[in-house]
């Protein structure tokens, strides 16, 4: 998924390759001119998506890394032994895994970010003490080991949503979708305090803690995927952003 951090993308009007595809040899000469539009194109959705809908856009619209069959498939994996903190019914993520997840995050991160701001200085300055080849290698090392690799043996062993705990593109539009507004709203009716909204949460958010004091439940790494709004009996529970909220008191009046 070529977000800003990818730093293949600021090659490929050089290269006029994303790593191993070559926009030119497919598409010729305005090969990369192609690949550049569906760029933007893909940007203008995640983020512009995200900010007016929620981080559910990209998470389970456009990402297709993991966002389409980590749901399908989770359910059948070893992690459904794992337990949840937060609430010893659940079958979810212990506290000890998301603060690996969280590091892996930070890692990923920073390895995707420095090698764009390398091959940035190298496009301007054209320096021969960076190699272009160098930058893009680490890229490529990047995204076969903490992208790939580690998402294969995570998705077996810590179940679908592994790779949502410390994916550097859904942190992006994470915080883009809290600059929008995103949160559970809490206040519909009044929380039971049954648990059954922290038990069906597979991002391990303490979602009964802030409906118990009737409290938007405002996190990025809520995925809008509406688990705990489905599970609450009470229908306490509502899923919105600033966007939706402006809307839905407009048609009100």
């Amino acid at each position: 998924m070529p977000f800003p951090f990818i730093s293949a993308i600021y090659a490929l009007p050089n290269s006029g390759n994303i790593y191993s595809e070559s926009f030119v040899e497919v598409f010729g000469s305005v090969g990369i001119i192609y690949a550049l539009v569906a760029h933007f194109a893909i940007q203008v959705l995640a983020f512009g998506g995200s900010f007016l809908y929620g981080r559910r856009v990209f998470c389970s619209g456009i990402c297709t890394y993991a966002g389409h069959f980590a749901e399908a498939f989770g359910s059948g994996m070893p992690a459904n032994r794992f337990r949840n903190s937060l609430n010893p019914n659940s079958k979810h993520t212990n506290r000890t895994f998301q603060v690996v997840a969280q590091v892996l995050l930070i890692i990923d991160f920073g390895i995707g970010f420095f090698a764009a701001v390398l091959l940035i200085f190298w496009l301007i300055t054209r320096s021969t003490v960076i190699p272009i080849e160098l930058i893009l290698d680490i890229e490529i090392m990047r995204v076969l080991t903490l992208d790939t690799i580690l998402f294969g043996v995570g998705f077996l062993f810590f179940g679908g949503r592994f790779y949502c705990y410390y994916c550097p593109a859904g942190l992006s539009v994470g915080w883009i979708a809290r600059l929008g507004g995103q949160q559970i709203d809490s206040n519909l009716t009044s929380c039971t305090l049954c648990g059954k909204c922290n038990d069906v949460c597979k991002m391990s958010i303490d979602v009964m803690a802030s409906a118990s004091r009737g409290e938007p439940i405002a996190t990025w790494r809520c995925v809008g995927c509406d688990m705990c709004v489905i599970a609450c009996p009470t229908n306490n529970l509502k899923f919105s952003t600033n966007f939706t909220r402006t809307i839905k008191s407009k048609f009100k009046h």
